[in-house]
């Protein structure tokens, strides 16, 4: 059954993808990897391929072997670095990416996807995780962070924020928790995310710890709410989370919370409960559950930021389905991706259910 509110937001299923193992839906183009191989609006790629890929506007890199391949999308354009494989990493630039020494992994270039020129930026690069924001990398690793220029491979500041992550284990003791985000920057500050739903700014120039806070200090409602992934709203200086039964903003400026939304009603088997989500700067496209428990999400749905109300939603029954052996329960264990009028969400058995957004004619002749 779908639910909808004024703005008659209707989306329907329109195709199934199966054995798929990662998609990107980006800019009219869906990326799926499959046991086919590797596939742009369904047409091959690549064939024999199961490693991750990623997208940076209209590029598609990929590794083979010990080559990245940078694939164009829409001319078909292929190019091959030798010896050079493309790492994951978040980044506000869409004309780079980062690549590292296939054999060694310990240096690190920078890939300028507008003249496809590749630079050596780091010869005793050792940590994976990354986040640039224009021309600085933050590189991070357990509880430490470094920040370099990009331009000269120069380390700018290193930080060791191991006194901010402390946690309590299941034993209820003292234990060493992670930096498990880099948000992004707002106020000249980099917003970082620890274990333990805690936060931290540090000064861009200097590395130094500016603010630090506990979401459950600060609210009460978060004493419940694992937050590892809130939406950072660079534009407008807000932490934003739709999790659990309820939708709140952080202030970042004065770390004042927001309860926008909460969606808990005398009816426990009904109620919301939000686990997964991809955030726009309008909607919120989600997986969910319909009862007390969190377990075993078979919703998915757009949530209306402006109106605070779920403009749709679609029950897809997974539970339904027959069991098939040597496979996991059925549900949706990931946030769906939205790109134009379509909408993906996958499955935990490797299916990509594809909605396409409708007008009210076509909905009712349906």
């Amino acid at each position: 059954m779908a639910l909808l509110n004024q703005d008659n937001m209707r989306y329907m299923l329109k195709d199934l993808k199966h054995d798929v193992f990662q998609y990107k839906a980006k800019g009219g183009f869906v990326i799926i990897g499959n046991k086919t191989g590797l596939l742009a609006n369904d047409e091959i790629i690549e064939i024999d391929i199961r490693d991750d890929f990623y997208t940076v506007n209209d590029v598609l890199l990929f590794n083979q072997n010990t080559n990245c391949n940078i694939f164009n999308i829409k001319n078909k354009d292929r190019l091959i670095l030798e010896n050079k494989i493309v790492i994951n990493h978040r980044e506000n630039d869409e004309t780079l990416a980062l690549l590292v020494d296939a054999k060694f992994k310990n240096q690190l270039y920078y890939l300028d996807l507008s003249e496809n020129k590749t630079l050596l930026i780091i010869e005793n690069y050792d940590w994976e995780l990354c986040f640039v924001n224009y021309k600085t990398l933050f590189i991070y690793y357990r509880s430490h962070i470094k920040s370099i220029n990009l331009d000269s491979g120069k380390y700018l500041w290193e930080t060791d924020l191991s006194d901010y992550c402390k946690i309590l284990s299941v034993s209820n003791e003292p234990a060493q928790g992670m930096i498990r985000q880099v948000f992004g920057v707002w106020g000249d500050k980099l917003w970082v995310g620890f274990d333990g739903n805690q936060y931290a700014s540090l000064d861009l120039l200097t590395g130094k710890v500016l603010q630090y806070f506990k979401l459950e200090d600060i609210d009460e409602i978060f004493q419940e709410v694992n937050a590892l992934s809130p939406y950072f709203d660079g534009n407008n200086g807000l932490l934003c989370f739709l999790e659990n039964r309820i939708y709140a903003e952080i202030n970042l400026n004065t770390l004042r919370v927001e309860r926008k939304k909460n969606f808990v009603t005398d009816n426990t088997e009904t109620d919301w409960n939000f686990s997964s989500n991809t955030f726009s700067e309008s909607h919120v496209y989600f997986v969910a559950t319909r009862t007390s428990s969190r377990f075993s999400p078979n919703y998915v749905g757009v949530f209306d930021r402006a109106t605070m109300e779920v403009v749709w939603s679609k029950d897809l029954e997974l539970y339904k389905l027959p069991p098939v052996k040597n496979m996991p329960a059925r549900f949706l264990a990931q946030a769906p991706q939205s790109d134009g009028d379509k909408l993906y969400v996958l499955d935990t058995h490797g299916t990509l259910h594809v909605f396409e957004k409708i007008e009210e004619n076509e909905y009712s002749q349906a």
